[in-house]
């Protein structure tokens, strides 16, 4: 018998666990895959897809679907049990890939998913250039108007001699965390750096400012440091907290 414990613990949430494992089932079935092209992780499950006619008239006859940076995503169950593939997908035996997860494990999933198989393909095709590639994406799906990187607008990117410095409203900034699968830590008081593939990664910096609650610094491999720094500084520049922001 499974006793539950205070405070309650992830193991103890065990139909969302069989729901996860239920629909693994149901597409290994659906899209015929060997067991071998199914992944577990702390996360959920990663799997390699075949890709075929049954498994794609099964995904568009789903609910509406979630656009996420390079990801679709949906919502398959009342217990937030998610179904992630790749946006640029190619249905083939060596590139289709997919994750099931949780819905508050999105962010694990979608870095699994990013680094593992789409960023490499990505690298393959615009190698350096896949920082302009993603920033230039990231930038037409949320709508993000240029200023100079000494505007004052709270709402913009800039570019930078790391890379590409994006700025956001309180309006604006949880529709960029959803797009790009991010959650705020624990504690914000330090930049934080999230790989997107491709040699490609994010700075996200939370501050207590209502008016510029989050920088994103997209910067490459080699240029982390000096975005981390940058974002680093400002977040330090910044009052401790969102009363102090007020009253400055």
């Amino acid at each position: 018998m499974h006793e539950l414990s205070a405070p309650i613990r992830r193991g103890d949430l065990i139909n969302s666990r069989q729901a996860r494992l239920q629909r693994v089932e149901e597409l290994v079935a659906l899209d015929r895959l060997r067991l071998s092209n199914v992944e577990p992780f702390e996360w959920g499950f990663g799997l390699k897809l075949n890709g075929s006619e049954r498994f794609l008239k099964w995904w568009v006859d789903q609910s509406p679907v979630e656009h996420l940076f390079l990801l679709e995503a949906r919502e398959l169950d009342r217990y937030g049990t998610y179904l992630v593939l790749s946006r640029q997908r190619a249905f083939t035996a060596q590139h289709a890939h997919a994750a099931i997860c949780a819905w508050n494990d999105l962010p694990k999933a979608a870095e699994h998913l990013r680094t593992s198989y789409i960023g490499p393909r990505l690298w393959e095709t615009y190698g350096a250039a896949a920082l302009a590639f993603y920033a230039s994406n990231i930038i037409a799906a949320l709508q993000i108007p240029e200023q100079p990187l000494n505007s004052l607008e709270s709402f913009s990117y800039s570019k930078s001699k790391w890379g590409t410095l994006l700025r956001f409203d309180e309006s604006n900034s949880q529709r960029a965390l959803s797009y790009l699968c991010a959650d705020e830590p624990l504690d914000p008081s330090a930049p934080v750096l999230i790989n997107l593939g491709a040699n490609v990664f994010a700075v996200f910096a939370w501050s207590p400012s209502s008016q510029e609650p989050l920088r994103i610094g997209l910067c490459s491999q080699w240029t982390s440091d000096l975005a981390l720094k940058d974002l680093g500084r400002w977040l330090k520049s910044l009052p401790r907290n969102r009363k102090e922001t007020s009253l400055a």
